[in-house]
């Protein structure tokens, strides 16, 4: 009631009187009570959903800008990537100069 100037909502008042209508004045106002508490946490798991669906959405966005490489693609460019290298120290290997000029 404090966020409404001390006074509850009409659709809570509504709500109570029919809790207490329908199962009586104890258990009416203890079912009122669970309702109310389970209020703040509703909003905590709906608040929760709405940030991860928008991490989700983000991370696909970042995932569909990234260059990938499948299939016979990624096989050729690793088998490359290894000759390369093959190749880059086969030439230190045999050219002691470049070995002490790299140094």
């Amino acid at each position: 009631a404090l966020p409404f100037g001390g006074k509850l909502p009409r659709q809570f008042i509504t709500l109570q009187n029919t809790l207490i209508e329908k199962y009586g004045l104890e258990a009416g106002d203890i079912y009122f009570q669970k309702i109310v508490s389970m209020i703040p946490f509703g909003l905590l798991l709906l608040i929760g959903s709405l940030v991860g669906s928008a991490v989700q959405k983000g991370m696909k966005k970042d995932e569909g800008k990234k260059t990938r490489i499948l299939g016979p693609e990624r096989h050729q460019a690793e088998e490359n990537k290894i000759k390369e290298e093959r190749l880059s120290k086969i030439n230190t290997d045999n050219n002691p100069k470049q070995i002490k000029t790299a140094r």
